[in-house]
């Protein structure tokens, strides 16, 4: 926008107006890195939730019951630690002594959001598989190919206006509940076997 120049100014040597623009290619440049950089952020969800099903398969399939039993509960949970883990880091930063605690909430706090949303594509890639093979039973490497479809449809999904949007977010706070919901059943059987 070009300066405003009061009347009663006085400017040696005049004044040039230059707009300023952009170098040709840029604009496309910047897209290409956005793109680029979403790719990179969808393999590497791959292969963090590829290894959590090949590492950890019976506590992914209770993770998944624990969303299929009680999905309005998951979201409720997933809703609060959503809003509630940010205000719980910064009051325990009020403190000094709370300083560690409040930056380990934060630092946690995206590997939560990660682990939601992985849950959500790993929920939907089960259902998906065991529907095409007609309720048998998955083998490992067919649930990690579910799993990386059903990521691919999340993030085509999510590209939708609102409605995409919504719908990604309510999966991502009931696999952030459910998460909750079977680490809670894993201590309280646990517990349960100590006891006994």
């Amino acid at each position: 926008q070009e300066a405003t120049i009061d009347s009663a100014a006085r400017i040696a040597g005049g004044a040039d107006y230059r707009p300023i623009t952009m170098p040709e290619g840029a604009h496309t440049a910047g897209i290409v890195a956005l793109m680029m950089g979403k790719v990179f952020l969808l393999i590497g969800l791959m292969v963090m939730g590829s290894l959590l099903v090949l590492l950890f398969p019976n506590f992914t399939g209770t993770v998944e019951t624990a969303f299929t039993s009680h999905p309005g509960k998951s979201v409720a949970l997933g809703f609060g630690l959503l809003v509630g883990l940010p205000i719980i880091g910064v009051l325990f930063m009020i403190t000094l002594l709370g300083i560690p605690l409040g930056l380990t909430v934060f630092f946690l706090y995206p590997l939560v959001l990660t682990l939601g949303y992985l849950t959500a594509a790993v929920f939907i890639g089960d259902h998906a598989m065991s529907y095409l093979r007609k309720g048998r039973n998955l083998s490992t490497g067919l649930r990690i190919i579910g799993f990386v479809g059903a990521l691919v449809a999340l993030a085509l999904i999510g590209a939708l206006p609102i409605i995409g949007g919504l719908l990604v977010f309510f999966l991502l706070l009931g696999g952030i509940g459910a998460w909750v919901m079977a680490l809670y059943q894993r201590y309280h059987a646990h517990k349960i076997v100590v006891s006994a």
